[in-house]
């Protein structure tokens, strides 16, 4: 809020007006693009055991559930 203007009992934040240039993206930039995505053909959705299965390999998850000793996680 480094542009923001203090008024009595607000803050008025100025408009963003920069270029929003997408064309370099678009136009300009690598023809190079990942094609892979992910859609119901090449994914599987997970039912509520599987789901718990996944879950239960992150360490901050076992670390509430069974109190494992963790003390590599970052917590802010």
């Amino acid at each position: 809020m480094v542009r923001a203007e203090e008024l009595e009992n607000y803050f008025r934040i100025p408009a963003d007006n920069r270029d929003l240039n997408y064309g370099k993206y678009f136009s300009e930039g690598e023809e190079k693009v990942s094609r892979w995505r992910i859609h119901s053909h090449n994914t599987f959705r997970l039912d509520m055991e599987g789901t718990k299965k996944l879950l239960m390999k992150l360490p901050v998850i076992r670390k509430d559930i069974l109190e494992e000793d963790c003390s590599d996680i970052y917590e802010p």
